[in-house]
């Protein structure tokens, strides 16, 4: 029987599923407008915890906010005019302090936008787990220990949250079972979480969930690239164990098991013309891991349009600007950044 231990060209991360648009790419590769397939939506910047290493937490204790449910309704009907695909319902802050997420993920895939959550999943409950699992395409809950000790400390999580949490992990598989909808864990990985991860995975395939995400914390003092290299090895091989045909392991291979590339041979951000970021303020931004930084906004929800802005001379100006070199290292689109940094520059094109 074959076990399904995932690395990230064979799993949902694959870069290559940009070529299942192959509209959108001639459009890029012709210069032509084009609109992006998905969107990562902000709905919300309250959060219910205040995890260790959350890039947004100084961005979101400064803008406590979240957006209007009659702005999102008019939001998605546009989008979904627009030809959006798919749109990412994550944070930001904890999408479902948001009292209408529930609804607003409902109006979007009936409008035909397929839909995704990222949650701490504290917040959900059995009415909510059987409304989500019957839309979403998937629900991925951020986890990065195996007891609640070190749950409450890594997350600073209040005294029964993560009773909650194995609470709703248990619904998440009852009621995710048979459906369409995935159901998982990201586990972030680092020294202090590493004597976490192999209890963690047993946690969640016992719970009936379908996939368990592991990546390094990047770009914060806790990661020193190449540090985690050694044990990660050892980690890979017992991983394994705990894969089958229903449960999967995913690793991020480019952000666990390789030492992270700091700097970029490619000049240009392609990704950005896929997917792109709106925040819980109404700012759209050319990146996701960039929200909060006003200078890579380049309009807001609240004032336009979310066509007038996308082809705005605002977004140009900011695309312009961009210094790749301060992005984050094996950033979300740098997969697809490399694909194309690497279709412009074939040579002798018309020999196969």
């Amino acid at each position: 029987m074959k076990k399904n231990l995932i690395f990230t060209e064979q799993s949902q991360f694959n870069a290559l599923k940009v070529f299942r648009h192959m509209d959108r790419v001639c459009d890029l590769m012709k210069g032509k407008k084009m609109f992006p397939i998905s969107v990562d939506l902000s709905v919300s910047n309250f959060c219910n915890q205040k995890c260790v290493w959350c890039y947004y937490r100084g961005y979101l204790e400064s803008a406590r906010t979240m957006l209007d449910k009659g702005l999102l309704l008019s939001l998605l009907r546009e989008l979904s005019a627009l030809g959006v695909k798919g749109i990412n319902f994550t944070g930001g802050g904890e999408p479902l302090t948001h009292p209408a997420l529930i609804e607003v993920m409902e109006y979007a895939h009936a409008k035909g936008i397929d839909v995704g959550l990222i949650t701490n999943g504290v917040l959900l409950n059995k009415e909510k787990i059987r409304r989500l699992t019957r839309i979403a395409k998937f629900i991925r809950i951020s986890l990065s220990s195996s007891g609640a000790k070190n749950y409450r400390k890594f997350h600073n999580a209040h005294k029964d949250d993560f009773k909650k949490l194995i609470e709703n992990l248990k619904l998440l598989g009852e009621y995710s079972k048979g459906s369409k909808c995935l159901t998982g864990v990201l586990f972030l990985l680092e020294p202090k979480t590493q004597s976490e991860l192999l209890d963690t995975i047993e946690l969640v395939k016992k719970s009936g969930l379908k996939f368990f995400e592991v990546r390094l914390i990047k770009n914060t003092p806790c990661f020193t690239p190449g540090s985690l290299t050694r044990e990660n090895d050892i980690l890979y091989e017992k991983a394994k164990g705990y894969a089958d045909n229903n449960f999967d392991i995913i690793m991020r291979d480019e952000l666990v098991r390789a030492t992270p590339r700091y700097g970029k041979e490619y000049k240009l951000c392609y990704a950005h013309e896929f997917v792109t970021s709106i925040s819980a303020e109404g700012d759209v931004y050319v990146c996701c891991e960039f929200e909060g930084k006003k200078k890579y906004a380049f309009g807001n929800i609240k004032k336009k349009k979310f066509e007038d802005i996308w082809f705005s001379d605002e977004r140009k100006k900011v695309v312009k600007n961009l210094d790749l070199s301060k992005c984050f290292a094996c950033c979300k689109g740098d997969g697809i950044n490399q694909l194309f940094h690497t279709l412009n520059n074939l040579e002798h094109l018309n020999f196969m």
